[in-house]
C-alpha cells in the first residue's frame, strides 16, 4: 500500500494497492482453492483527492472498493476491501477487510 498526502496532510491525493488476493464464493459458499487478484490505483491528478478531517479519511468506489484510515504524522493505519460481486454465472470474489500500515 502506497499513498501520498497533499495540502499539509489535509488530502490523500493518490493511492496504490497491488498484489492483493481475494477468495472466490458461489452462493455465499467458499470455493476450495478459489482465489482472485485485485489491484487499485488512484493516480495523482486523475484521482479526486479525499479530505483528511481530524486525522481521518474515507473513500468508497460503489460497493467494489473501500479505503479508510487515520493519519498519524507521515503514517497511515486503516483498512481496505475489494469486492467483485457475482454476475450471472460468474463467481463472486472479495478480500474481506484488510488492515494496513503505510508511510506517506
Amino acid at each position: 500500500m502506497k499513498f501520498t498526502l497533499a495540502g499539509g496532510h489535509r488530502w490523500v491525493d493518490s493511492y496504490q494497492i497491488v498484489g492483493v488476493t481475494g477468495h472466490q464464493t458461489r452462493d455465499g459458499k467458499g470455493i476450495p482453492n478459489g482465489t482472485c487478484g485485485f489491484e487499485g490505483r488512484g493516480a495523482r491528478g486523475v484521482f479526486k483527492p479525499v479530505a483528511v478531517k481530524h486525522g481521518r479519511f474515507s473513500y468508497r468506489l460503489g460497493k467494489t472498493f473501500r479505503l479508510t484510515g487515520t493519519i498519524k504524522g507521515r503514517r497511515a493505519i486503516g483498512t481496505f476491501m475489494f469486492s467483485d460481486p457475482a454476475a450471472g454465472r460468474t463467481l463472486a470474489c472479495s478480500t474481506g477487510i484488510v488492515h494496513f500500515t503505510a508511510k506517506a
